[in-house]
């Protein structure tokens, strides 16, 4: 890895790597046939193999055939390429036309670095691009996600899942057919190949060493801090232990609690999360969104119980327009969180521990956390934690199951009321 790191690489010397807005920009330069139509022919190829042997290997939805039959026969090079497209509430990461024997094909590509893709994204952009183009033009949905993590599917039901071992062989191809004359897009395409393979070592020794490497943090090698950005999986080792440990597996059953496992965006940390399916409330008259109350992990040893907007969206109290157009959710959320707030604090301090410290006013939007459960001892050690995470779990689950049941009545209550 440190000899991976110490290669001139652009990318890692800016630190861009892993983000998803330079990815983005770099497979659109690539496609464009405006920058420079040459590599924009053999970007354009390689792409179209890329997306066959992913197609071989993993096959499609019924949808997507036609789609790939026409990419198969359609031009080496795109006819046009866009980067980050404003459609509906969001941007699309890259859409490139291709043009074919049967009609244009339409490529939409989403990209994600260890990040989810939003409520029905994909599946938003392609349903309003189909219906601006009509039956004249085959869509082909892409989710490129080339984090550590890749989801198994997309919201979009006939999209293609590409990984970072896609982008990989995408790459690789194109690098097979620059000349010298494309010097400055072989060092970017190598430069990626390069942090692709820095991500891989990363990944595999964090999956496997995760005491060691706190180890070496505490005493850090030669070389360290060229790859610690890499193998430093804050708290991943941690939490998959937590979620491996019998005794929390067999809570989650007995609860029939689901969990997720998330990236925090702004520490990178590896946190989880977990609720019951009926803890989700998306009634009709929430026209915009619903709310969701979940367990969430936040640090070792520390568990809160979060009432949030569902999908999440961050930073409500600093958008007073979304707020307003949220008013009926964030209703239910607010009634929600002071009633579980009132509870959880009556539950056995010296157990749990249970705390509103630094939570917020549960009459702000932003405000997420209900209450939060704390203990030094539980975060020493994996099993420790899961010990008291399972403790709090079993303490609680039934007032959140009692208060998300309550609201649901009211909420059908208010609409039967409107009916009639």
């Amino acid at each position: 890895m440190v000899e991976l790191a110490r290669r001139p690489n652009p990318l890692l010397a800016l630190r861009v790597d892993d983000r998803e807005v330079c990815w983005s920009a770099f497979m659109a330069w690539l496609l464009d046939p405006n920058v420079n139509p040459g590599v924009a022919l053999l970007a354009g190829d390689a792409l179209r193999r890329t997306v066959a042997d992913h197609h071989r290997s993993h096959g499609a939805a019924a949808d997507a055939e036609s789609a790939l039959a026409a990419l198969a026969g359609a031009s080496a090079a795109a006819r046009w390429v866009r980067r980050e497209r404003k459609i509906d509430v969001g941007r699309l990461d890259v859409e490139a036309e291709f043009v074919g024997g049967v009609g244009p094909v339409r490529l939409l590509i989403e990209n994600k670095i260890d990040s989810a893709e939003g409520h029905r994204q994909l599946g938003r952009y392609a349903r309003s691009v189909r219906g601006e183009v009509g039956n004249t033009t085959r869509v082909l949905p892409v989710l490129w996600a080339i984090g550590d993590q890749p989801p198994v599917r997309s919201s979009c039901a006939d999209a293609l899942v590409l990984r970072r071992a896609d982008a990989r062989r995408w790459l690789l191809d194109l690098a097979d057919g620059l000349a010298t004359a494309h010097g400055g897009v072989t060092v970017l395409v190598n430069g990626y190949l390069d942090a692709f393979d820095l991500w891989d070592l990363g990944a595999r020794l964090r999956a496997t060493h995760w005491r060691e490497i706190e180890l070496a943090r505490r005493s850090p090698p030669d070389g360290w801090t060229l790859v610690a950005d890499r193998l430093v999986d804050v708290d991943g080792g941690f939490c998959r232990e937590v979620l491996a440990d019998p005794a929390f597996i067999s809570c989650l059953a007995r609860h029939d609690l689901r969990t997720h496992v998330f990236r925090s965006t702004l520490n990178r940390a590896q946190r989880f999360n977990f609720k019951h399916a009926s803890w989700q409330l998306r009634q009709p008259e929430f026209q915009v969104a619903g709310f969701e109350v979940h367990y969430e992990m936040a640090d070792r040893g520390e568990l809160f119980v979060h009432v949030e907007i569902s999908p999440y969206e961050g930073g409500l109290d600093r958008k007073p327009g979304r707020a307003a157009a949220l008013r009926e959710p964030l209703g239910s959320k607010r009634r929600v969180l002071e009633t579980l707030r009132a509870r959880l604090l009556s539950l056995p301090a010296a157990v749990l521990a249970p705390s509103v410290k630094g939570l917020g006013d549960p009459a702000r939007a932003g405000t997420l956390a209900a209450v939060r459960f704390s203990s030094a001892a539980a975060a020493t050690t994996p099993p420790a934690c899961a010990a008291f995470f399972v403790e709090a779990v079993d303490h609680s689950v039934a007032i959140l199951h009692e208060e998300v049941q309550s609201e649901r009545r009211c909420l059908a209550a208010a609409a039967a009321t409107v009916t009639r």
